[in-house]
C-alpha cells in the first residue's frame, strides 16, 4: 500500500486525474493502457478516423461532435448547420406524433444574404445542456455540481523550449511540441486540486508555427462565484512559462485569458418532454473530469443515449 501522499499525487497525474487522491483500480486501469499504446499507434486527427488514436486538431468537447458529424456525414446520415444561434423549441402534432419545430436565428459573421430564419422538424431531439433554458423554460436552472477553472496562453518564439529539450532521448522518436504538465496543490491548500497545464504546438493543426497553446484546467470543488480564476492560475503559468522557457515570460507571452466553466448538475428525468434527451456538457461528478476520465465519460455518455434512442426506436415499431 502507497502511503507517501506526494507519490499518490504523482501517479495520479500520471492518469491524468482530476483529483489529488483518485482510486486505485481505474488509475492503474489507465496507467496499463498508455504504457501499452506507447510507441505503438501513429499520431492521428479527426481527418484519419480509421486510426486507433484521435488527436484533436482545435481543442475542446465540441470535436467529439465534429468527429461525429463527419463520420456520419460521409454516410448520407447527418446534415451540420453552422453559425446559426438557436431561437425556440417546441413540441406539435403532426397527425397522431408529436414532432419537434426547431428554430434558428441568422448565420452570425454574415450581415446581408441568406435566410433570416431557418425552421425544419424532428421526430426526436438530443440537445446540449446549454440549451436547457428554451427546453424547460418553466423550470429553475439545476444546482451547480463544481466549477473549474481554465486559462489559455499563447506563447510565442521562443516557446517552451526547455521542454523539447528535457524530452530528447537518443533512441526515441522526437515528441513535437505537445506536453502534459501537472502542478500538485500546494501543502496546506485541503481545498485545492491538482492544475493541469496542456500544451499543444503546430502540430495539431491549432496554432502557427512559431506559436504554441498552454490550456490550465483546475477543479472547484465547492461552487463558489465570486472565485476568481486568474488568482488561482495566473502564477501557475507564470511558474509554468519561467521554469520551461529560456526566455522571459513577458517575451514569450503574447495573450491569455481566465475563466471559469460551471459545470450543472442535470434536472431529473421526469421534466425531460418526450422524445427529447438532454445530452450533458460536462460529468457532473468531479472525479470524472479528469483529461482521461473525460474522454471515458464522452464515450459512455455517447453510448448510453445510443443504446436509448435504439430502445426507443424498436418500440416505436411494435
Amino acid at each position: 500500500m502507497i502511503t507517501n501522499p506526494r507519490l499518490v499525487t504523482v501517479i495520479g497525474a500520471l492518469s491524468l486525474s482530476a483529483v489529488e487522491d483518485p482510486a486505485a483500480g481505474p488509475v492503474l486501469g489507465r496507467l496499463k493502457t498508455l504504457l501499452s499504446a506507447i510507441g505503438r499507434h501513429p499520431s492521428a486527427t479527426l481527418s484519419a478516423l480509421p486510426a486507433a488514436l484521435l488527436l484533436g486538431e482545435y481543442g475542446g468537447g465540441g470535436e467529439w461532435a465534429e468527429g461525429f458529424v463527419r463520420a456520419a456525414a460521409v454516410t448520407g446520415r447527418a446534415t451540420q448547420v453552422l453559425g446559426r444561434p438557436v431561437l425556440s423549441l417546441r413540441q406539435s402534432i403532426d397527425g397522431t406524433q408529436q414532432r419537434w419545430i426547431i428554430r434558428l436565428g441568422r448565420q452570425s459573421g454574415h450581415p446581408v444574404g441568406g435566410e433570416d430564419h431557418l425552421e425544419f422538424s424532428a421526430g426526436r431531439l438530443l440537445v446540449s445542456q446549454q440549451y436547457l433554458s428554451l427546453l424547460l423554460p418553466d423550470i429553475s436552472p439545476p444546482p451547480t455540481a463544481y466549477t473549474i477553472s481554465r486559462a489559455i496562453a499563447i506563447v510565442g518564439r521562443s516557446g517552451l523550449d526547455k521542454l523539447n529539450q528535457l524530452g530528447k532521448v537518443e533512441t526515441a522518436e522526437p515528441r513535437g511540441s505537445h506536453a502534459l504538465v501537472v502542478f500538485p496543490p500546494e501543502e496546506g491548500c485541503a481545498d485545492r486540486r491538482p492544475v493541469h497545464a496542456l500544451i499543444v504546438g503546430p502540430d495539431s493543426g491549432s496554432c502557427p508555427e512559431d506559436e504554441q497553446i498552454i490550456y490550465l484546467s483546475s477543479i472547484i470543488p465547492a461552487p463558489d462565484p465570486t472565485f476568481d480564476p486568474t488568482q488561482l492560475l495566473e502564477p501557475v503559468l507564470d511558474r509554468l512559462l519561467r521554469s520551461a522557457s529560456s526566455s522571459a515570460p513577458q517575451e514569450v507571452l503574447r495573450s491569455s485569458t481566465f475563466y471559469s466553466q460551471c459545470v450543472p448538475h442535470l434536472p431529473p428525468p421526469s421534466t425531460t418532454p418526450s422524445a427529447s434527451w438532454i445530452v450533458p456538457s460536462w460529468p457532473a461528478e468531479p472525479e470524472r473530469s479528469g483529461l482521461a476520465e473525460v474522454v471515458e465519460w464522452a464515450a459512455e455518455t455517447a453510448e448510453n443515449l445510443a443504446k436509448q434512442l435504439v430502445s426507443t426506436s424498436d418500440s416505436s415499431l411494435e
